[in-house]
């Protein structure tokens, strides 16, 4: 994704050049680059990046890829899904994570 290579949070000036520094280490965090783009995704796909990173802080990271994997995995293919998409793009299946409408942003 061309996006994500010229993204301003991957190449934030507080990382000082360390693009693999979590933002959740930052003492700005959460900025406003960060809650523009948690706005965007509640709102958008029902996930919070903010809630996300902290999760990674709690529980480390290696314990948040594995539960992440599991928690998006097609429960038809087993492949993972997308948080940008409403069916699994390997078989089509649905995502159910994906919001069905507004009101099931309401209840996360």
């Amino acid at each position: 994704m061309y996006h994500c290579t010229i993204c301003s949070i991957t190449t934030c000036p507080e990382k000082h050049g360390n693009e693999k520094q979590l933002c959740s280490d930052c003492s700005k965090f959460p900025c406003r680059r960060i809650k523009d783009l948690n706005k965007r995704y509640v709102s958008k796909y029902g996930e919070s990046p903010i809630e996300n990173l902290n999760q990674m802080n709690a529980i480390g990271l290696i314990d948040f890829i594995n539960v992440q994997n599991e928690k998006w995995k097609c429960s038809k293919c087993n492949e993972l899904l997308c948080v940008h998409n409403d069916v699994c793009l390997n078989c089509g299946n649905v995502n159910e994570y994906f919001p069905k409408d507004s009101n099931d942003l309401i209840d996360k």
